[in-house]
């Protein structure tokens, strides 16, 4: 009885050092100043004619970027509030993580057609950002409920 108990345990810890030296490993072989190579596939970007990102850009004053989402088509579009953004490093992209000073309300937004909305979320929604060329991915639908997401993307510089 005694053995049993310390086979269990011994089991036992092994699987948890084994579970916490899994999650202490970097996620990507790819990856640059820990930010995580982009899973995005560039060819599924921009396919719905008529919507777009513009005028996107960081603000210096504000310290945000700022970006409008334009809507073109005959549909009514829906979106929610987050935004992805990604920096080019070495010709491919990678995710720019949130710093955790931000929570996104889970709402559904919606654009109806030949409308337009001007966005803007402070820097400091993600780890600190330097210069350098970056993109942001806004997630659209046609369908109410966010069904059949398509991502749309614009790119930029920052240069503080």
């Amino acid at each position: 009885m005694k053995m049993k108990k310390i086979v269990i345990i011994s089991v036992s810890i092994f699987l948890m050092l084994n579970l916490m030296a899994g999650c202490t490993q970097k996620k990507s072989h790819d990856s640059i100043n820990d930010l995580q190579l982009s899973t995005v596939v560039q060819e599924q970007l921009n396919t719905i004619e008529g919507i777009s990102l513009v005028d996107v850009g960081y603000d210096s004053d504000s310290s945000a970027i700022k970006f409008t989402l334009q809507n073109k088509t005959n549909d009514n579009i829906y979106f929610g509030e987050d935004v992805i953004l990604e920096k080019k490093q070495k010709n491919k992209w990678y995710l720019v993580p949130y710093s955790g000073e931000i929570g996104f309300t889970d709402i559904l937004n919606y654009l109806s057609h030949s409308e337009e909305s001007e966005r803007s979320l402070p820097i400091n929604v993600w780890i600190p950002v330097t210069d350098g060329e970056y993109r942001i991915i806004k997630e659209v639908s046609l369908q109410e409920g966010l069904k059949n997401l398509d991502s749309i993307s614009a790119e930029f510089t920052i240069a503080k």
